[in-house]
């Protein structure tokens, strides 16, 4: 669904609106581990979610 596209974790805060999205693909978006809490609503109905998080928090020094 967004594959490629830069979005931000705000972007997706809406998602849960969407109880019938079956299938969502954020890979290579620069979504954050944040993202995960967010897609928690749709736990029931996703069915398929593609999600690779390449941009790591710095580590705490």
């Amino acid at each position: 669904m967004f594959s490629g596209t830069p979005i931000e974790d705000f972007d997706l805060i809406f998602l849960h609106h969407l109880p019938k999205l079956l299938a969502l693909d954020l890979n290579d978006t620069g979504v954050g581990n944040e993202v995960v809490f967010l897609l928690v609503p749709l736990k029931r109905t996703l069915e398929t979610l593609s999600l690779t998080i390449f941009a790591l928090d710095p580590p705490f020094s």
